[in-house]
């Protein structure tokens, strides 16, 4: 996460890596027969507290009741059980630090009640593989009924929840975190220079040959079996404690791999030839995953390298269901010089941060694997987050930012988290405000059809979807199919006019807008303008 590398001129430098109501007043103006209406909305009253969960969510759309369907990829889309197009934005709460567990630092229902506010439909959950497996084959439970009760959270809010096998620097041996101490092999080598995270990745002889070590699979644990077989079974036990909760909706195989100490030869936007390495690994673990839970969707992520405007050059690991988990960070980290800072704003704006979206839009149009952006930010800029969410919705991404609260092992990061303290409220100073309405955008939740296009324009207020009623699978959907907007109360203060062609409003409760197609309706044109 967070600091990343210098793209420029097509390859990247030697990595750098420094470091809630809208209220209408009618339903609509338009009879049911109609190809097009208009709906004027009303502000509602100013946000105070957290509110209670909202009425609602097939699968984080706010909609109807609850039910047993997970969101599923068919390797372009996130879908649901209806055959809509999924579009999910939340946050990332992974704790780095033992006892490696959300409630531990405070994390609670006032924290879920206001990702709710801010129109979050999924969070993306650390997993820290030595929290759950302290000794070799001996896991420990009561981690993993911590995670499921921080899971009830977001499940009674019908928040999606994305599992992450979280690392940084593989182990706190090397100022990191994520594996546990029996899983390293690094033949005695130096733990010097030390720098802390992300540079130990480039300088620490210890950690570039644990990677080694680790990508070649050549070392068993003391109960005799291959580390990477015995990571498999780390997942296969999260995977069977979670995957009959139908807002269990992904596992997110591993976060950020680094290629070892061959790192440089996949500094090219091509891609370089140990993906076929890490392939390989992630299709093994995918298919331990599938003997027991095969209906969960599965996430691979690339090499650490691509998300800072490297390329990658994989495959599909090939296990169906699957998404592309990535990660956008442009400048950050280095002093002085943050990403928002005048004229890299705009090399990052126009041309690093893109990289990673194109590369994952690309993928997703060759039935690659769903994208979702599972990380970005870790900055206190909201322009910055507001730039690469509107890029998001260029390319009709989901994303999860990074990240509502974060302490690393090598220090604490305050102006990573969208709250300061979770143990207190997230009101008042202990919330960052400007980040949190920077993250608090319209966007499409459920779509009945295939999307061409949406986006918002925080400056004019001015939200716009395209779609047609075709499913993504075959077939259309037909008239009076529901399509689910969140639209935020806080981008519409003095209320908002929404115009619907081929369509019409039906509904809309909290921040939530359903429109549904009318008779004959081949395509649906959705504008919501300021008041």
């Amino acid at each position: 996460m967070r600091s990343r590398a210098v793209p420029v001129a097509g390859a990247l430098l030697p990595l750098v890596l420094l470091a809630s109501a809208v209220t209408s007043t009618s339903p609509a103006s338009a009879d049911s027969g109609a190809t097009s209406s208009s709906c004027s909305l009303t502000p509602g009253p100013t946000r105070t507290g957290n509110p209670a969960a909202p009425v609602g969510g097939v699968i984080g759309t706010g909609e109807g009741p609850a039910v047993e369907k997970k969101v599923t990829s068919n390797g372009q889309w996130l879908l649901d059980d209806q055959g809509r197009v999924v579009i999910m934005h939340g946050t990332n709460q992974i704790r780095k630090l033992a006892p490696y567990t959300p409630s531990s630092i405070g994390f609670g229902a006032d924290d879920a009640d206001r990702m709710v506010e801010a129109g979050f439909n999924t969070i993306r959950l650390g997993v820290i593989w030595k929290a759950l497996e302290p000794a070799p084959g001996q896991y420990d439970q009561k981690y993993l009924e911590d995670l499921a009760g921080t899971v009830k959270l977001f499940t009674d809010r019908r928040i999606n929840v994305v599992f992450d096998f979280h690392q940084d620097m593989l182990n706190e041996a090397f100022n990191g975190e994520g594996f546990p101490d029996w899983a390293i092999r690094s033949d005695g080598l130096p733990t010097s220079p030390n720098c802390g995270f992300p540079l130990n990745y480039f300088v620490m002889p210890a950690l570039q040959r644990a990677w080694d070590h680790f990508w070649a699979n050549d070392y068993t644990d003391a109960t005799g079996r291959p580390i990477q077989t015995a990571f498999t079974d780390m997942w296969k036990l999260v995977a069977k404690q979670f995957r009959d909760d139908p807002y269990v909706v992904g596992y997110d195989i591993f976060n950020e791999p680094f290629p070892g100490t061959l790192y440089a030869l996949c500094l090219s936007p091509f891609g370089c030839a140990q993906e076929k390495r890490l392939e390989s690994f992630e299709r093994k673990v995918m298919t331990g995953i599938r003997s027991v839970d095969p209906q969960t969707t599965l996430y691979y992520e690339p090499w650490v390298t691509s998300g800072s405007g490297g390329g990658t050059s994989m495959g599909d690991p090939g296990i169906g269901n699957s998404g592309f988990s990535f990660h956008n960070y442009c400048f950050t980290g280095i002093t002085g010089l943050g990403p928002n800072t005048p004229i890299i704003a705009d090399v990052c704006d126009t041309f690093a941060e893109k990289i990673p979206l194109d590369v994952a839009a690309r993928r997703a149009k060759a039935g690659l694997g769903a994208p979702i952006m599972s990380e970005f930010g870790a900055v206190s800029d909201a322009p910055v987050l507001d730039r690469i969410a509107n890029n998001a919705d260029r390319v009709m991404s989901s994303w999860q930012a990074w990240a509502w609260f974060n302490e690393d092992p090598s220090g604490e990061r305050p102006h990573e988290g969208i709250v300061k303290d979770p143990a207190k409220p997230p009101t008042g100073s202990n919330l960052n405000t400007a980040l949190i309405d920077a993250l608090t955008r319209p966007y499409p939740r459920a779509i009945a059809g295939t999307p061409s296009s949406f986006g918002y324009a925080s400056g004019t207020g001015v939200f716009q979807l395209k779609y047609s009623t075709a499913k993504v699978d075959g077939g259309r959907f037909s008239a009076g199919s529901r399509t689910v907007l969140f639209v935020p109360r806080q981008d519409y203060p003095t209320g908002a006019r929404i115009s619907v062609t081929g369509g019409r409003v039906v509904k809309h409760a909290g921040d939530i807008v359903e429109i549904v197609s009318t008779s004959g309706a081949t395509s649906v044109e959705v504008t919501i303008r300021r008041n």
